[in-house]
């Protein structure tokens, strides 16, 4: 049964690393918690600043580890930047959202792009930051980045993520990327369009910065579970909006054993 501290929201959103996996394995728990909500016909959304898969590539992954979901019940940055960029012409630098990104109708390319997108990207080297480096250098190209953080959660290892891929090119440029993930105002405008209530409303993330501070702009309750990037020290000395209203072990806690 879901936790009496639980049990009155109508509407879930979690975050996906360090809160339901770390990419390679599930938290455990994770499945047990989504199945319980569903069965007692609770709402449930996953929010991610992850762009090494498409939207559907998410929904495939999580069936992969047994937890079912739609297209519809997943935001990440491929949202907010197919809208604000679309028409435009953009090179990427992320793994999985190119997809979602043409279906949105941004033109992909390393010619002349009028911006610059980055994003988690296992391929990266040092031509591509060249290219981005000139493009916005040269081409005077808008710079974006999908999140701010620089650790990816890799099983049990941290691999660099897009804030540290970003810090490179924003070193060599100068230049600032403006964010479109949590908990950005352009994520914000995703997150509000969903409809839900505030006060029926808790989202369930492991970092104070992104997941709690993007749930607190929103009105709804925050959940701060210590499975990934922030620790019990941290939503301590957390203050504002991110602060959050609970503080979880894990996802676990969601329900009563």
């Amino acid at each position: 049964m879901i936790d009496p501290r639980f049990e009155n929201f109508r509407n879930f959103m979690f975050d996906l690393d360090g809160t339901i996996w770390k990419w390679t394995y599930l938290i455990p728990g994770a499945k047990k918690v989504i199945e319980e909500l569903y069965r007692n016909g609770k709402t449930v959304h996953f929010i991610t600043n992850n762009t090494a898969l498409s939207r559907a590539g998410f929904v495939a992954r999580l069936k992969a580890f047994g937890i079912r979901t739609t297209v519809d019940q997943i935001i990440n940055p491929s949202v907010p930047a197919g809208r604000l960029l679309k028409g435009k012409r953009v090179f990427v630098l992320a793994e999985g959202i190119r997809d979602d990104l043409r279906s949105a109708g941004v033109k992909i390319t390393s010619s002349k792009p009028q911006a610059v997108l980055i994003g988690e990207d296992r391929t990266i080297n040092y031509k591509k930051l060249v290219t981005a480096t000139d493009a916005v250098n040269k081409g005077k190209a808008r710079l974006y980045k999908t999140a701010n953080g620089g650790k990816w959660l890799m099983g049990d290892k941290q691999w660099p993520g897009t804030g540290a891929i970003a810090a490179a090119i924003e070193m060599a440029t100068g230049e600032v990327a403006e964010l479109l993930g949590k908990p950005s105002k352009y994520m914000l405008q995703d997150m509000r369009r969903i409809g839900y209530k505030p006060s029926e409303t808790v989202i369930i993330g492991d970092e104070t910065l992104t997941d709690i501070e993007a749930g607190n702009l929103l009105g709804w309750k925050t959940a701060l579970v210590l499975t990934g990037n922030s620790t019990g020290r941290d939503a301590i000395l957390a203050h504002g909006y991110n602060k959050p209203h609970f503080i979880l072990s894990s996802v676990a806690e969601l329900i009563k054993k």
